[in-house]
């Protein structure tokens, strides 16, 4: 999400606007053929361009069942968690030491770093991608076909999925885990608190370090 969609999202919230309804940012369609995203896919040779639904099934689900306080924050909670995790650039790329010296090549990918199982990765991506998948299935939704076909790799590179499909699996992910994402709505459990918990999810030693990271990049 770029610096005025983060803009946009913080001001909607303010002011109790549903920020995914007739929401430019939001809603504009998604062209795989922009120069910008990635390699188009192809049919018959041909370049095949595909657009996004207008709106987020799995956010209207969310408002609609677990209401609007619920889908704010979780919208205000992926804000938050991509700038943690990769300052919301969906094509992040995790850096690792390798032959004494750091390269782009780590397990964690996209905007929210869901970790391959490749380069040692805690495969967080499989978990995330089956969760999105249950999502749909159990609420009766049908999942995009451009979606199904980038989501039938075996290990799942983030960073080559749609800004907005990497969004609505974070969405269903934590709809589908652990998260209290009504105390989240409530304020009950923070959004560092969240992050660090359900997302981040490291050892006990690491999360100071992660705690000043956070303070450092939100508070300062």
């Amino acid at each position: 999400m770029n610096m005025n969609a983060r803009k946009h999202y913080r001001e909607s919230l303010e002011k109790g606007v549903n920020p995914f309804v007739n929401d430019d940012f939001a809603h504009k369609e998604y062209d795989e053929t922009n120069n910008n995203t990635r390699t188009p896919l192809n049919t018959g040779g041909d370049e095949l361009k595909k657009k996004v639904p207008q709106s987020s099934q799995v956010l209207d689900w969310i408002s609609k069942n677990r209401g609007d306080l619920v889908a704010k924050a979780l919208v205000r909670h992926s804000v938050d968690v991509a700038e943690i995790e990769s300052r919301n650039d969906p094509n992040a790329v995790q850096k690792i030491e390798r032959d004494g010296q750091f390269v782009n090549d780590g397990p964690g990918r996209g905007k929210y770093q869901y970790e391959m199982k490749y380069a040692g990765g805690s495969n967080s991506n499989k978990t995330a991608v089956t969760r999105y998948k249950e999502f749909y299935k159990k609420n009766n939704l049908k999942i995009p076909e451009e979606y199904q076909i980038l989501l039938g790799k075996k290990d799942v590179d983030f960073s080559k999925l749609p800004e907005r499909l990497q969004d609505d699996i974070f969405y269903a992910d934590k709809n589908e885990g652990a998260i209290p994402l009504d105390d989240l709505a409530t304020g009950k459990l923070t959004s560092e608190d969240a992050w660090l918990k359900y997302h981040w999810a490291g050892s006990k030693e690491a999360r100071p370090k992660k705690e000043k990271m956070w303070d450092e990049r939100f508070n300062k």
